[in-house]
Protein backbone atom coordinates (compact mmCIF):
# COMPACT_ATOMS: atom_id res chain seq x y z
CA UNK A 1 0.00 0.00 0.00
CA UNK A 2 1.36 3.40 -1.01
CA UNK A 3 0.37 4.98 2.27
CA UNK A 4 2.40 8.17 1.85
CA UNK A 5 0.05 9.25 -0.94
CA UNK A 6 -3.04 8.40 1.09
CA UNK A 7 -2.54 9.88 4.57
CA UNK A 8 -0.85 12.79 6.28
CA UNK A 9 -0.56 13.42 10.01
CA UNK A 10 -1.19 16.56 12.04
CA UNK A 11 -0.37 17.45 15.66
CA UNK A 12 0.21 20.54 17.77
CA UNK A 13 2.03 21.35 21.00
CA UNK A 14 3.94 24.03 22.90
CA UNK A 15 7.50 23.62 24.19
CA UNK A 16 6.49 22.24 27.59
CA UNK A 17 4.36 19.56 25.94
CA UNK A 18 7.06 18.68 23.40
CA UNK A 19 9.52 18.14 26.25
CA UNK A 20 7.10 16.24 28.46
CA UNK A 21 7.77 12.58 29.17
CA UNK A 22 4.15 11.97 28.16
CA UNK A 23 4.57 13.42 24.65
CA UNK A 24 4.90 10.44 22.32
CA UNK A 25 3.47 11.50 18.97
CA UNK A 26 6.62 13.11 17.53
CA UNK A 27 8.81 10.01 17.63
CA UNK A 28 5.89 7.71 16.94
CA UNK A 29 5.14 9.30 13.56
CA UNK A 30 8.84 9.70 12.81
CA UNK A 31 9.58 6.05 13.50
CA UNK A 32 6.42 4.51 12.05
CA UNK A 33 5.69 6.65 9.01
CA UNK A 34 8.65 8.90 8.09
CA UNK A 35 7.56 8.82 4.43
CA UNK A 36 4.20 10.39 5.25
CA UNK A 37 3.81 14.13 5.54
CA UNK A 38 3.59 15.28 9.16
CA UNK A 39 2.20 18.79 9.70
CA UNK A 40 3.35 19.82 13.14
CA UNK A 41 2.18 23.08 14.72
CA UNK A 42 4.18 24.85 17.41
CA UNK A 43 4.01 28.24 19.17
CA UNK A 44 7.62 29.43 19.05
CA UNK A 45 6.92 33.07 18.18
CA UNK A 46 4.40 33.37 21.02
CA UNK A 47 6.57 31.52 23.52
CA UNK A 48 9.68 33.51 22.65
CA UNK A 49 7.85 36.75 23.35
CA UNK A 50 6.02 35.60 26.48
CA UNK A 51 8.45 33.14 28.08
CA UNK A 52 11.74 33.60 26.19
CA UNK A 53 11.73 29.96 25.14
CA UNK A 54 11.17 27.94 22.00
CA UNK A 55 11.31 24.39 20.72
CA UNK A 56 14.60 23.53 19.04
CA UNK A 57 13.75 20.80 16.55
CA UNK A 58 17.01 18.87 16.25
CA UNK A 59 15.54 15.67 14.87
CA UNK A 60 13.83 16.78 11.68
CA UNK A 61 13.24 14.80 8.49
CA UNK A 62 12.15 15.58 4.94
CA UNK A 63 8.43 15.03 5.47
CA UNK A 64 8.17 16.96 8.72
CA UNK A 65 6.48 20.30 8.01
CA UNK A 66 6.79 22.79 10.87
CA UNK A 67 4.22 25.56 11.20
CA UNK A 68 4.14 28.35 13.79
CA UNK A 69 0.46 28.57 14.63
CA UNK A 70 0.71 32.27 15.49
CA UNK A 71 2.28 32.97 12.10
CA UNK A 72 -0.44 30.97 10.37
CA UNK A 73 -3.14 33.21 11.87
CA UNK A 74 -2.21 36.87 11.86
CA UNK A 75 -5.20 37.88 13.97
CA UNK A 76 -4.94 35.08 16.53
CA UNK A 77 -3.67 37.19 19.41
CA UNK A 78 -6.41 39.75 18.86
CA UNK A 79 -9.02 36.98 18.90
CA UNK A 80 -7.65 35.43 22.08
CA UNK A 81 -7.58 38.84 23.76
CA UNK A 82 -11.09 39.82 22.72
CA UNK A 83 -12.93 36.51 23.13
CA UNK A 84 -13.99 34.86 26.42
CA UNK A 85 -10.72 32.92 26.21
CA UNK A 86 -9.07 35.99 27.77
CA UNK A 87 -10.47 35.14 31.20
CA UNK A 88 -10.17 31.35 31.37
CA UNK A 89 -6.99 31.54 33.48
CA UNK A 90 -9.20 32.83 36.30
CA UNK A 91 -11.12 29.54 36.42
CA UNK A 92 -10.12 26.43 38.35
CA UNK A 93 -6.54 25.95 39.48
CA UNK A 94 -3.24 25.59 37.60
CA UNK A 95 -2.62 21.95 36.82
CA UNK A 96 -6.00 21.01 38.28
CA UNK A 97 -7.95 17.96 37.22
CA UNK A 98 -11.56 16.84 37.48
CA UNK A 99 -10.45 13.60 39.08
CA UNK A 100 -8.73 15.61 41.81
CA UNK A 101 -11.87 17.51 42.76
CA UNK A 102 -11.79 20.31 40.17
CA UNK A 103 -15.24 21.51 39.09
CA UNK A 104 -15.84 20.00 35.65
CA UNK A 105 -16.83 23.21 33.82
CA UNK A 106 -13.99 25.19 35.40
CA UNK A 107 -11.40 22.61 34.48
CA UNK A 108 -12.45 22.18 30.87
CA UNK A 109 -12.98 25.89 30.26
CA UNK A 110 -9.61 26.73 31.83
CA UNK A 111 -7.93 24.23 29.50
CA UNK A 112 -10.00 25.24 26.47
CA UNK A 113 -7.60 27.98 25.37
CA UNK A 114 -4.82 25.41 25.02
CA UNK A 115 -7.03 22.86 23.26
CA UNK A 116 -8.22 25.57 20.85
CA UNK A 117 -4.80 25.23 19.21
CA UNK A 118 -6.03 21.86 17.88
CA UNK A 119 -8.88 23.58 16.08
CA UNK A 120 -6.47 26.05 14.51
CA UNK A 121 -3.98 23.36 13.50
CA UNK A 122 -6.62 21.28 11.76
CA UNK A 123 -8.17 24.30 10.02
CA UNK A 124 -4.80 25.29 8.57
CA UNK A 125 -3.73 21.74 7.78
CA UNK A 126 -6.75 21.00 5.58
CA UNK A 127 -5.52 23.74 3.25
CA UNK A 128 -1.92 22.50 3.34
CA UNK A 129 -2.42 18.74 3.21
CA UNK A 130 -1.72 17.09 -0.17
CA UNK A 131 -3.18 13.66 0.58
CA UNK A 132 -6.84 12.58 0.62
CA UNK A 133 -6.82 11.84 4.36
CA UNK A 134 -5.56 13.99 7.22
CA UNK A 135 -5.19 12.25 10.59
CA UNK A 136 -4.97 14.45 13.66
CA UNK A 137 -3.19 12.96 16.68
CA UNK A 138 -2.97 14.27 20.24
CA UNK A 139 0.49 14.74 21.71
CA UNK A 140 0.16 11.68 23.94
CA UNK A 141 -0.81 9.23 21.20
CA UNK A 142 1.34 6.43 19.87
CA UNK A 143 1.00 4.31 16.72
CA UNK A 144 1.03 0.72 17.94
CA UNK A 145 0.08 -1.17 14.77
CA UNK A 146 0.49 -0.58 11.04
CA UNK A 147 -2.39 1.38 9.58
CA UNK A 148 -3.46 -1.37 7.21
CA UNK A 149 -5.93 -1.50 4.32
CA UNK A 150 -8.79 -2.28 6.68
CA UNK A 151 -8.12 0.92 8.61
CA UNK A 152 -7.41 3.18 5.62
CA UNK A 153 -10.32 1.86 3.53
CA UNK A 154 -12.73 2.66 6.35
CA UNK A 155 -11.44 6.25 6.54
CA UNK A 156 -11.78 6.52 2.77
CA UNK A 157 -15.46 5.59 2.94
CA UNK A 158 -16.34 8.35 5.39
CA UNK A 159 -16.02 12.14 5.37
CA UNK A 160 -14.95 12.36 9.01
CA UNK A 161 -14.15 9.71 11.60
CA UNK A 162 -13.78 10.39 15.32
CA UNK A 163 -14.11 8.67 18.68
CA UNK A 164 -17.87 8.83 19.06
CA UNK A 165 -19.50 7.78 22.32
CA UNK A 166 -23.04 6.59 23.00
CA UNK A 167 -25.20 8.90 25.18
CA UNK A 168 -24.72 6.77 28.30
CA UNK A 169 -20.90 7.03 28.07
CA UNK A 170 -19.37 10.36 29.14
CA UNK A 171 -22.63 12.06 28.13
CA UNK A 172 -21.94 11.14 24.52
CA UNK A 173 -19.10 13.65 24.26
CA UNK A 174 -16.70 12.94 21.38
CA UNK A 175 -13.01 12.35 22.07
CA UNK A 176 -10.91 14.45 19.68
CA UNK A 177 -7.60 12.76 20.45
CA UNK A 178 -7.65 10.90 17.13
CA UNK A 179 -9.59 12.24 14.15
CA UNK A 180 -9.54 11.59 10.40
CA UNK A 181 -10.67 14.16 7.84
CA UNK A 182 -11.32 12.85 4.32
CA UNK A 183 -10.36 15.80 2.13
CA UNK A 184 -11.33 13.91 -1.02
CA UNK A 185 -14.92 14.13 0.25
CA UNK A 186 -16.46 16.57 2.76
CA UNK A 187 -13.97 16.24 5.60
CA UNK A 188 -12.80 19.83 5.21
CA UNK A 189 -16.37 21.01 5.86
CA UNK A 190 -16.26 19.46 9.33
CA UNK A 191 -12.97 21.20 10.12
CA UNK A 192 -14.30 24.55 8.90
CA UNK A 193 -17.51 24.20 10.90
CA UNK A 194 -15.48 23.41 14.04
CA UNK A 195 -13.28 26.46 13.49
CA UNK A 196 -16.17 28.79 12.61
CA UNK A 197 -18.10 27.72 15.70
CA UNK A 198 -15.38 29.35 17.77
CA UNK A 199 -14.59 32.34 15.55
CA UNK A 200 -18.24 33.32 15.22
CA UNK A 201 -18.76 33.03 18.98
CA UNK A 202 -21.22 30.14 19.05
CA UNK A 203 -18.84 27.98 21.08
CA UNK A 204 -18.91 30.43 23.97
CA UNK A 205 -22.67 30.03 24.31
CA UNK A 206 -22.07 26.42 25.38
CA UNK A 207 -21.43 25.55 29.02
CA UNK A 208 -18.07 24.05 28.10
CA UNK A 209 -15.74 25.56 25.47
CA UNK A 210 -13.30 22.66 25.17
CA UNK A 211 -12.56 21.44 21.65
CA UNK A 212 -14.11 18.01 22.21
CA UNK A 213 -17.33 19.41 23.64
CA UNK A 214 -17.68 21.82 20.72
CA UNK A 215 -16.87 19.11 18.18
CA UNK A 216 -19.73 17.11 19.67
CA UNK A 217 -22.09 20.02 19.03
CA UNK A 218 -20.74 20.38 15.51
CA UNK A 219 -21.17 16.68 14.73
CA UNK A 220 -24.70 16.66 16.17
CA UNK A 221 -25.57 19.66 14.01
CA UNK A 222 -24.07 18.21 10.84
CA UNK A 223 -25.75 14.84 11.32
CA UNK A 224 -29.10 16.65 11.42
CA UNK A 225 -28.51 19.22 8.70
CA UNK A 226 -25.97 17.65 6.31
CA UNK A 227 -26.90 14.05 5.42
CA UNK A 228 -24.32 14.30 2.62
CA UNK A 229 -21.56 14.31 5.25
CA UNK A 230 -20.89 10.78 6.46
CA UNK A 231 -19.50 10.75 10.00
CA UNK A 232 -18.11 7.51 11.33
CA UNK A 233 -16.97 6.23 14.68
CA UNK A 234 -13.60 4.67 15.41
CA UNK A 235 -14.96 1.38 16.76
CA UNK A 236 -17.15 -1.56 15.86
CA UNK A 237 -20.14 -0.06 17.68
CA UNK A 238 -20.40 2.48 14.86
CA UNK A 239 -19.69 0.08 12.03
CA UNK A 240 -15.90 0.16 11.89
CA UNK A 241 -14.37 -3.09 10.54
CA UNK A 242 -12.06 -3.26 13.56
CA UNK A 243 -12.69 -3.38 17.28
CA UNK A 244 -11.37 0.05 18.22
CA UNK A 245 -8.95 2.71 17.04
CA UNK A 246 -6.80 1.83 20.06
CA UNK A 247 -5.95 -1.39 18.21
CA UNK A 248 -3.90 0.90 15.96
CA UNK A 249 -3.24 4.10 17.91
CA UNK A 250 -2.74 4.15 21.65
CA UNK A 251 -3.68 7.16 23.73
CA UNK A 252 -2.30 7.71 27.24
CA UNK A 253 -4.94 10.36 28.10
CA UNK A 254 -4.64 12.41 31.24
CA UNK A 255 -1.03 12.86 32.39
CA UNK A 256 -0.40 15.93 30.24
CA UNK A 257 -2.88 18.12 32.12
CA UNK A 258 -0.29 19.36 34.61
CA UNK A 259 2.41 19.91 31.98
CA UNK A 260 -0.05 21.84 29.84
CA UNK A 261 -1.27 24.34 32.40
CA UNK A 262 0.90 24.61 35.49
CA UNK A 263 2.43 28.10 35.46
CA UNK A 264 1.46 28.88 31.86
CA UNK A 265 -1.26 30.88 30.15
CA UNK A 266 -2.43 30.50 26.57
CA UNK A 267 -2.70 34.22 25.90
Amino acid sequence: MDIKNKISFCATFAKRIYESDHQTVFNSVKNSYPDCNFHLYHENSFELEKYNQEIIFDHVWDNLHLHDIFDCYGGLRDFLNSSPFKDVHKLGTPGGHVGLGEKREDHFNRQSIFWFRKVLAVRHAIETCKTPILIFLDADTNIVKNLDNTFIDYLSEKDFVCLKRPPHASEGIIDTGVMAFNLAKNGAEVAKEWYNYFIEGEAFKEKIWADHYIMTSVVNKLEKERPDIQIGGFDALYGAPFNHVYDYIGHAKGPLHKDRDDGFEGI
